[in-house]
């Protein structure tokens, strides 16, 4: 009877049986972070940023959140650092310039901080284009994200 709950709990997934190697990703999120009101999300279904009154450019950091993926070799499960992120923002007719990414290693999930992005106000309608894609320790891949941030 034992046997068979064990073999039950393994089937479930609840427990890997030794030798049987998996690999999961990491994941991440993208916030657009303004100086003023409120942040642009991946996870918003119509992300956008409004314009401050009196503005007379959008200003704002492009944050990527990065959650750890795992890697089981048979025996222990591990949880690969995100090492290698990319993002880009681009807007038709605009100059944005390509974006430095800085790290945050001081919690475990990382995060990753763009320099502040300035975008006139006479692009305020139109839409950007945001990407971002990111690699662990393993170089597995994580999602990757393409959303369009309306300028409001």
């Amino acid at each position: 009877m034992k046997r068979l709950v064990l073999i039950a709990i393994a089937a479930s997934g609840c427990i890997k049986p030794p030798g049987e190697k998996t690999e999961t990703g990491p994941t991440i999120t993208v916030t657009l972070d303004p100086d003023s009101g409120s942040n642009a999300t991946s996870d918003q279904s119509s992300p956008g940023l409004s314009l401050a009154t009196g503005a007379t450019s959008y200003t704002f950091k492009l944050i990527v959140d990065t959650n750890k993926g795992s890697a089981y070799d048979g025996s222990t499960t591990m949880y690969p650092d995100v090492t290698e992120v990319h993002a880009s923002i681009m807007l038709a007719g605009a100059n944005i310039p390509t974006l430095t990414l800085v790290v945050d290693t001081t919690m475990t999930e990382w995060t990753y901080t763009s320099q502040t992005v300035t975008v006139p106000s006479s692009f305020k309608t139109q839409s950007m284009m945001v990407h971002s894609d990111a690699h662990d320790d393993n170089g597995l891949a994580s999602n990757i994200l393409d959303f369009n941030c309306a300028l409001r």
